[in-house]
């Protein structure tokens, strides 16, 4: 089973990925506030507080979190996340397009 790692759990746009994805993947979702809702619903098998997408360091805690969780695409829902991640080489090393390279 493929596994997706859906940013800004706390988010609608999330929340319509998990219900549409759940089942089909294994969903691990990602936030920046720990209290989200989003990160403790049924739908992700795991889940993970990371810094915001703007911050120092987010790169470094997805990049951690995929290798652990062998994340195969991650789908980033707010902003500051798609920016952060298509802006950094280091990440755009890693991944073909949206998949995970292994």
């Amino acid at each position: 089973m493929k596994t997706v790692l859906v940013t800004c759990s706390s988010g609608a746009g999330s929340y319509s990925i998990r219900k549409g994805l759940s089942g089909k993947y294994r969903l691990i979702g990602v936030d920046s506030n720990g209290l989200s809702d989003g990160l403790y619903r049924e739908e992700n098998n795991s889940y993970y507080v990371v810094k915001n997408g703007d911050s120092e360091g987010y790169i470094d805690d997805i990049i951690e979190i995929c290798k652990k969780e062998h994340v195969d695409v991650i789908w980033p829902t707010s902003d500051e996340e798609v920016v952060a991640i298509s802006n950094n080489r280091e990440i755009t090393r890693l991944f073909i397009f949206i998949g995970f390279k292994r």
